[in-house]
């Protein structure tokens, strides 16, 4: 569907590849600047969101008390219902298994977020390396998930090359980043 002029879709399908790229671009900014990691902290955070709600569909969403106002569960609700197989049927997910590393660099990836959106009064430190690691295990998750989910690969449709060509320039970009 051909868009109006000044007109921007957004959407989880276009979001997932906005999100990567805008990952390359903030990894490059980093690399001058320590403070650019909160960037790619929002890019990865977003990017796993649209792929949790791709591989969930219609189950990514919740009802309002009022009945009229649908809401996109919160990101942990997301991860937490994908770490339960019996949620898995009519995903037609082969393989998500729970993984202490993933629970990890998640819950990681997500407070990290959480403090550059509601920083404390004295601030919040995170060690590069801490980051960096949370990263590679947060890409390493989402990777399965672009690989092992039907609906996520039908809805990106012939996306899904450059998708998993983003992905793998984004794990070899960070895996490279300098953390001293």
């Amino acid at each position: 569907m051909d868009l109006p002029p000044y007109h921007i879709k957004f959407s989880n399908e276009t979001e997932l590849v906005a999100n990567l790229e805008d990952t390359l671009r903030f990894i490059a900014l980093a690399k001058n600047s320590h403070r650019c990691w909160k960037w790619i902290v929002y890019a990865l955070f977003s990017a796993v969101q649209s792929a949790m709600i791709m591989v969930r569909g219609e189950a990514a969403v919740e009802l309002k008390p009022n009945l009229t106002d649908r809401r996109v569960k919160p990101f942990e609700q997301l991860y937490e219902e994908l770490a339960i197989p019996a949620n898995w049927e009519g995903l037609g997910l082969k393989d998500l298994p729970s993984s202490s590393r993933w629970d990890y660099g998640i819950t990681i990836l997500k407070n990290a977020r959480d403090d550059i959106e509601h920083p404390k009064y004295d601030g919040t430190v995170y060690p590069c390396l801490t980051l960096k690691n949370s990263c590679m295990t947060v890409l390493a998750y989402l990777q399965h998930l672009v690989d092992t989910s039907p609906r996520l690969q039908e809805r990106v449709g012939k996306d899904i090359a450059q998708i998993r060509v983003k992905l793998l320039e984004v794990k070899t970009q960070i895996q490279a980043m300098p953390v001293s």
